[in-house]
């Protein structure tokens, strides 16, 4: 016997996806059209959904892969070390070079290997600056940068990425520098779970008293720049902690063998 089906009753709902047209479907309209529905808001979260993690990922690649380009077949040696400064009119160049030769020989490089010094290196892309905040942060993340000098005001919010001297260095070290050199810096973080942002505050110290103080030549800029040694996330094969070795030695204090 056939069956009567004229009247069975459907378990799907009038307006369900599957009896409209193709085109009034959600999932059918292109990215270019869902962007262009959105408010600014919108717009934002679908952004960082989206595709701020990729950007982010290909950049990070990018900056990675420029950088050991750069280290092994333009410059013919290997980056053992990085001072970044960022600005070329603030310190005396060639003395501070010097600086790094030195301390190049105290950690027995090959010729091969040099410590690098780098002006170019910038947070804000400006005149003379080849480079701009994704680099920057590209460096940090590679951990290819074993300190920086800077200004307060570029360098405060990045806080999270650099070594907390007071907090990190023995009291053997914290002795020995006077407390008028510390630079106390804030930045505010926010929790992943929640929109409570945190003031964190970190010490750096003041170039005007490390040895470089003599290099400093914008006197504009004396009482803002300061040392900051980024977080070490390597494993250095000689075991060599070459950003406390520079810290000490702009502090003048012993290096030990």
């Amino acid at each position: 016997m056939a069956q009567n089906i004229e009247h069975k009753k459907s378990t799907l709902d009038d307006g369900a996806s599957i009896y409209q047209r193709k085109d009034e479907r959600e999932d059918s309209k292109s990215i270019k059209e869902k962007w262009a529905s959105l408010n600014g808001k919108e717009k934002r979260q679908y952004f960082k959904d989206y595709f701020l993690g990729p950007i982010l990922l290909g950049t990070f690649i990018l900056g990675l892969v420029i950088y050991f380009i750069y280290s092994m077949f333009i410059t013919g040696h290997t980056s053992k070390f990085m001072l970044a400064v960022l600005g070329d009119d603030l310190l005396d160049n060639t003395a501070m070079e010097g600086h790094l030769d030195t301390l190049s020989e105290h950690w027995d490089f090959s010729k091969k290997e040099k410590a690098d010094y780098d002006t170019q290196v910038a947070v804000n892309k400006g005149v003379g600056a080849t480079t701009g905040e994704s680099t920057f942060l590209t460096y940090l993340y590679a951990d290819s940068m074993n300190a920086v000098i800077g200004t307060k005001d570029e360098l405060e919010k990045y806080g999270y990425y650099f070594t907390d001297f007071k907090a990190e260095l023995s009291e053997d070290i914290l002795s020995q520098i006077p407390e008028e050199a510390w630079c106390e810096l804030t930045y505010e973080t926010q929790s992943p779970d929640t929109a409570k942002e945190t003031v964190t505050t970190y010490s750096a110290i003041y170039l005007k008293y490390t040895i470089f103080a003599d290099n400093i030549v914008n006197s504009a800029e004396e009482d803002e720049l300061i040392l900051v040694i980024p977080l070490s996330t390597g494993d250095k094969k000689d075991k060599i902690n070459y950003n406390m070795d520079f810290f000490k030695y702009a502090m003048g204090l012993e290096l030990g063998d």
